[in-house]
Order: C-alpha cells, then sequence, then structure tokens
C-alpha cells in the first residue's frame, strides 16, 4: 500500500510498465506517505523566508519534466528503463511480476520467501561473499516485494555493471537448497511475519485489499502469509512460471542508457520463456474490519483507480488538506488500483473521520484551477524524489492530467462502490448503507 508506494505510468512516447509503478508503490512506503500536503508545505515556507529576508537570492523556480526518460526493449521481451538524475550515485533495478497475486493457495507465501531469500546465498557466491564484494564496489543492495511484484536494486557511486551483476545473479540463479529455504522461512520470514502482526498500518492494508478485492481473490489476499507450503522444489517452479523475459523491467537511475541496455542484453538478453497470465482480480467494493483492542481506530477509504497518473494528482490533491493523524495513498497494478485517504483517530471519532473523507473527494470534484496546479506539481515532484530512489516515473503521463479529466474520474468513483477498511475498536465504523448514503 503506498500510504506509501509507491509510488505509481503511461503517451506512446515512452511507457513504463504499470507492474513496474506498482512494486515502487509496495517499496517505498515512506515516500508514498510524502503526500502533496509535504510538498506544499516546503514550497509555502520557502516563500515566506524570502518575504521576510529581502536580501535572500531569490529562489529558483523547480518544475519536474519528462527529459532523460528512455525506454528499450530487448527482443526476447525485457523492458529497459533510464533516467538521468545529474548526481554522482546511481541506482539499477530489476522489477519482475511475480508478486502474491500469482501465488494461488499452494504457493502462498512465496513471494515473501523470495523477499527474504535475495541477495542470500547463490549459485555461485555464499551470501558473506555477496555481502563484501557488494559492499568492496560501494554498493548497497535492497528488495521489495508485494502484491504485483518483487524489485531487486543496488545503489551506490560504484560499477554499475556489477550492480546489476549482483540482481542478475540473485533472481535467476539463488541456492535454493532445501534446508536452506526451510532455515529463511523458520528465520527472517517469521521474524517479519511477527513484526507486520502488530503494525497497524500493515494491516490496514491488508484489510483495505480484502474490502476492495473481496477475500482470497488474487488481489484481496494477504501479502504477509506463512509459506507452509513452499518447497524448494515449487519455489523453483514458481520462479520458473513467473520470472519470465516480459515480466521482468530492468531499471537505471544515473546510468547512460546505452551502458544499461547492454548490460541488461548480456544479463536477462538470454532468458526466454512464455509469459504467464496475470490473474483477474476486479475491484468490488465493500467495508471489511479487523477488531483489535487498541486506542486509536485506523480507517481508509479507497475508490478504484484504472489511471496511475490521474491516481497520483489525485493523491497528492487529497493530501493537501489531511489534518496531522491522516494521509492521502495511491497504489497502482497492472489492471487496477487504488486512491484514497488514511487515518486514525478516536475510537469514537471513526465515523466522523470517514466522514471528512468522503467529503475531501467531494471537493476534488469540483477543485479550482490554482489548487489543482498545486496539486499537478507536488504530484510531479513527489515522482522525482520515488525515481532517485531507484525507479524512473514518466511525468509525461502526469502533464496529459487536466483539471476537467481529474474532476470527471473523481465524480466517476463518487458513484463506484467505495472500499472502507478499519483496524482496532469498530463500533463507530460506518455500515456500507451508511457510507454509501454518504456519497450522495
Amino acid at each position: 500500500l503506498r500510504p506509501s508506494h509507491l509510488l505509481s505510468t503511461p503517451p506512446r512516447r515512452t511507457r513504463i510498465p504499470r507492474a513496474t509503478m506498482a512494486a515502487v508503490a509496495n517499496t517505498m512506503r515512506s515516500v508514498a506517505r510524502m503526500n502533496a500536503k509535504v510538498a506544499t508545505r516546503s514550497l509555502s515556507s520557502m516563500s515566506a523566508m524570502v518575504d521576510e529576508f529581502p536580501d535572500t537570492p531569490q529562489a529558483i523556480e523547480f518544475t519536474p519534466t519528462a527529459e532523460g526518460v528512455k525506454t528499450s526493449t530487448l527482443q526476447n521481451g525485457v523492458t529497459v528503463v533510464s533516467q538521468q538524475t545529474g548526481k554522482a550515485t546511481a541506482t539499477v533495478g530489476l522489477s519482475v511480476a511475480a508478486g502474491s497475486r500469482f501465488e494461488g493457495p499452494a504457493a502462498a507465501g512465496s513471494a515473501l520467501l523470495l523477499k527474504n531469500m535475495a541477495f542470500t546465498a547463490t549459485n555461485a557466491r555464499s551470501d558473506i561473499k555477496l555481502a563484501r564484494d557488494l559492499e568492496a564496489a560501494g554498493l548497497t543492495a535492497d528488495i521489495s516485494a508485494g502484491r504485483e511484484s518483487i524489485l531487486y536494486s543496488v545503489a551506490g557511486s560504484g560499477d554499475m555493471s556489477e550492480a546489476l551483476a549482483a540482481i542478475a545473479e540473485t533472481s535467476l540463479t539463488p541456492k535454493l537448497a532445501s534446508w536452506e529455504v526451510k532455515e529463511i522461512a523458520a528465520g527472517s520470514v517469521a521474524k517479519e511475519l511477527a513484526v507486520v502482526s502488530t503494525d497497524p498500518s500493515v494491516l490496514l492494508s491488508e484489510t483495505l485489499h480484502e474490502a476492495a478485492f473481496g477475500v482470497d481473490t488474487p488481489l484481496g489476499g494477504a501479502f504477509y502469509q506463512t509459506p507452509k507450503n513452499v518447497t524448494s522444489e515449487s519455489l523453483e517452479g514458481y520462479m520458473g512460471a513467473y520470472y519470465t523475459p516480459s515480466a521482468m523491467t530492468v531499471v537505471g537511475t544515473g546510468v547512460a542508457h546505452a551502458d544499461l541496455v547492454s548490460n541488461a542484453e548480456a544479463m536477462f538478453g538470454g532468458l526466454s520463456s512464455a509469459a504467464a497470465d496475470v490473474p483477474a482480480s476486479p475491484f468490488v467494493g465493500g467495508v471489511s474490519t479487523l477488531k483489535a483492542d487498541a486506542a486509536f481506530t485506523h480507517v481508509a477509504l479507497a475508490f478504484p483507480s484504472t489511471d496511475a497518473a490521474t491516481g497520483a494528482v489525485l493523491e497528492a490533491l487529497l493530501g493537501m488538506n489531511t489534518g496531522d493523524m491522516s494521509s492521502s495513498y495511491s497504489v497502482t497494478y497492472s489492471d487496477t488500483g487504488l486512491v484514497g485517504l488514511m487515518g486514525a483517530t478516536e475510537p469514537t471519532a471513526a465515523g466522523a473521520m470517514v466522514e471528512s473523507f468522503v467529503g475531501a473527494f467531494k471537493a476534488a470534484a469540483s477543485v479550482d484551477e490554482a489548487t489543482f496546479t498545486l496539486a499537478k506539481t507536488a504530484a510531479k515532484t513527489n515522482a522525482f524524489i520515488a525515481m532517485e530512489d531507484g525507479l524512473p516515473l514518466e511525468i509525461a503521463n502526469i502533464d496529459g492530467v487536466t483539471s476537467a479529466s481529474l474532476k470527471s474520474a473523481v465524480a466517476a468513483m463518487l458513484k463506484a462502490s467505495p472500499a472502507l477498511a478499519a483496524v482496532g475498536p469498530s463500533a463507530a465504523v460506518p455500515s456500507y448503507p451508511a457510507l454509501t448514503s454518504m456519497l450522495k
């Protein structure tokens, strides 16, 4: 969830796959929480300082542009996307559409297990050897996974060809020894599951997906599941089915596009296998609650969003007027998405918070041009923040969003079935009929 984010596509110039955007949405929860409110407050503070201190040099207006984004496709279907940043450090990554929506009951927990096995032992190097080699090269590895994708990334000031080689090694030839799979499942996976079991933001994300897409559906099912039925053999089969060229996107920021394409060709160009079907998981809407003995009730309201750029601008717009205990978010998948508001409040005020969320959507349906322009700029700024963390986003698509198209999209959302989730005391959480009544 991109209370993050994530973060998250689209003129037939250079188009980045929506699955790649979704990987970011799940990768950078903290970035996704940085909504337009943060951006606009920062800009407002800057203006105030210039007014108060006349000798301060005039601030240069910054308007993000789409320049520098390049996309290529290898003959076998691997997509390569790069963005120049002008910085001394660079980041390369590999997004694979192999998240939990592809698992099914028998393979539940596979994506989470693969996440925890990333940058550990491979067929060529031990986990200690791989870690030391990366450290010696001035590189830092990272991994994230979600319902849509798994994202491997390496950043630093070292040799980016070596960085991509490490990603290829850990993603294509991990050591899947039976004892190692069992050890990681019982170790780091179990620890992560224990941590998220008490994290309200994670629990709210899981509950919201259940409300939005239904129980035990590809997107409605939980991402965080114990891989109790996963073996080294089944994991190898899972990777064989979903780690296919057309499911892979090699990304890089601060690297020359020609070099990235050349390295991607050398490391991934020899792969060949048919693309796997993406399991359908349509938005259904509804209310889902997870009762817990807690001091606050955490609530989230979401509507379906089918266009990532519109969702990014709407997320920024909604975030401009949120309080200290709430934030906007959006999450994008290859075939659908969510955009909405989430927050925490006293249990007795849960209904009032939901009503305020509905009011924010209604206000967005009649936004004035000046406020829309601020939100659009904030959305592009957020995209650049995410880009610096490893994923180039297409600013051109955000440029294509107009106030008229945004208002039309919001009007359509308000006529659709919403999704409402709550974690904690739920006595004051509105029923579905009460929620739909608020939308009228």
